[in-house]
């Protein structure tokens, strides 16, 4: 058992259920190989969800070579969207970044 910052105590499973909120989404993701290297980086930090906004569904098999089969699950389970207000639309706070 940890305490935060804010004195609260933190254990994993709490974490566990906070990064259950969390999704990584990428918008128009150019390369089918780069939806498998955020999955594996999803994985590795402990994050479930991933959403992708894109026209027509991207190449699995490139993207499962990227994602390796310990992250396949989240490749079987991620989301896709045409626009990235329906992308968007259940969450009630969004980080974004660009290369």
């Amino acid at each position: 058992m940890k305490i935060d910052p804010d004195g609260r105590k933190t254990s994993p499973e709490s974490i566990r259920q906070l990064m259950g909120n969390v999704a990584i989404v990428l918008v128009g993701p150019k390369y089918p190989e780069n939806i498998g290297a955020a999955a594996r980086i999803a994985a590795n930090m402990g994050i479930s969800q991933l959403i992708i906004v894109c026209d027509e569904p991207p190449d699995q098999e490139r993207m499962r070579k990227t994602a390796t089969h310990h992250n396949s699950h989240l490749i079987d389970n991620m989301k896709i969207f045409a626009d990235i207000g329906n992308a968007l639309a259940t969450f009630s706070w969004v980080v974004g970044t660009s290369a």
